[in-house]
């Protein structure tokens, strides 16, 4: 009888404990895993599309440069904001990229958000309203992002948002001079990084 009395006391102990740990896991739950954040190493505002030059034979990209400005408001078609991702804060989940133009008075000219989908399959034009993040590749010589070298800046991606200027509200309203441009990765409505770059377009000479 007393053997059969401590073999129960001995069995409520057993199950006792393991309702204590499955209470104490439940409670105390594992760490959700930390949300990788895009960030933004640089912006640049050229003329030239970017994912046609990336096309390019090997021997043209060596030569290649971006032109910086100032740009001819009659000559120029299209402007591109490259906008340059280090690889470290790309996961495959998608966030938002916003952009603002301001204008040499400070007003805003034109806002756009693109959703960026890192790692997808599909590869969309410059301007869609979803793209692939582009490997910067061959094109690091022609970026000249400091701090970072050639080396760093090829293993880098970028997207390109397109800015029409030629024929547009722009030269029928003759809006020239020192522009601006502000691009923000947002995930959830929150901004996780900010660049912005200054450019110039000139009035055409008569």
């Amino acid at each position: 009888m007393t053997g059969h009395f401590s073999r129960m006391i001995v069995l409520a102990l057993i199950v006792a404990a393991v309702c204590c740990a499955g209470w104490a896991w439940a409670a105390d739950p594992k760490p959700a895993p930390v949300a990788v954040a895009p960030r933004i190493v640089g912006v640049v505002v050229t003329d030239q599309d970017p994912l046609a030059a990336l096309a390019s034979p090997a021997d043209f990209l060596r030569t290649l440069t971006l032109p910086s400005g100032p740009f001819d408001g009659y000559g120029t078609h299209n402007l591109y904001v490259v906008t340059v991702y280090s690889p470290r804060g790309l996961s495959d989940q998608p966030f938002e990229q916003a952009a603002r133009f301001v204008l040499p008075d400070g007003a805003v000219y034109q806002t756009t958000t693109t959703t960026v989908q890192p790692g997808g399959s599909v590869r969309t034009y410059a301007g869609a309203p979803i793209q692939t993040p582009q490997r910067v590749g061959r094109l690091a010589r022609s970026f000249a992002l400091q701090p970072y070298n050639e080396a760093q800046l090829s293993r880098m991606f970028f997207t390109t948002l397109k800015l029409p200027v030629s024929g547009t509200w722009i030269t029928q309203h003759n809006l020239y001079g020192a522009w601006a441009v502000e691009v923000a990765a947002q995930v959830a409505n929150t901004s996780m990084s900010k660049k912005s770059a200054a450019f110039e377009i000139a009035a055409p000479q008569l």
